[in-house]
């Protein structure tokens, strides 16, 4: 093959690839697109439901802001969002809300109300909040565990327990 022929050919073969690259281009920011909607509207149904009061809505809410995926972050609205709730006996939400409360984020750090609610989490069965009622107790005082224990009888009759 002489020079002239091939040259063409491999212009041709890249006038190919450049078009190949522009289709796949334009898909990938027609999945984005496609995305951001879909997720727009998962997330305007989980808020639906937390307005609701339907406790997994609002603690996937409160997930959503303190992790900023969907919304942009916002960990004192988190916190609002898992008390709703945590405050209906739902363990996740019981065990992210003390999470937040035992470190402080979206909030004063109370690390004997923290510990209450994931303690409350624990004992609903939550083995994540067991692991961390584990780790968290390694880090307090006895009298704050009492303390805690304390406040967890008086949240085990006002609150609904599952």
């Amino acid at each position: 093959m002489s020079l002239i022929p091939r040259l063409f050919t491999l212009i041709g073969s890249a006038k190919s690839f450049q078009t190949t690259v522009r289709q796949a281009k334009e898909s990938v920011a027609t999945v984005r697109t496609l995305t951001r909607d879909a997720q727009a509207a998962v997330v305007q149904n989980d808020w639906d439901k937390a307005c609701q009061g339907d406790p997994v809505a609002q603690n996937e809410m409160g997930e959503r802001l303190a992790e900023g995926r969907g919304v942009p972050r916002d960990w004192e609205s988190a916190v609002a969002w898992f008390q709703r709730s945590a405050a209906q006996g739902y363990p996740v939400a019981q065990c992210n809300l003390g999470m937040m409360l035992f470190l402080g984020r979206g909030t004063a750090s109370d690390r004997i109300e923290g510990y209450k609610w994931i303690s409350l989490a624990a004992e609903q069965g939550h083995a994540k909040a067991r692991e961390i009622r584990k780790k968290a107790a390694k880090k307090m005082l006895p009298e704050e565990i009492q303390e805690s224990q304390a406040r967890m009888d008086g949240s085990r009759k006002t609150f609904r327990l599952r």
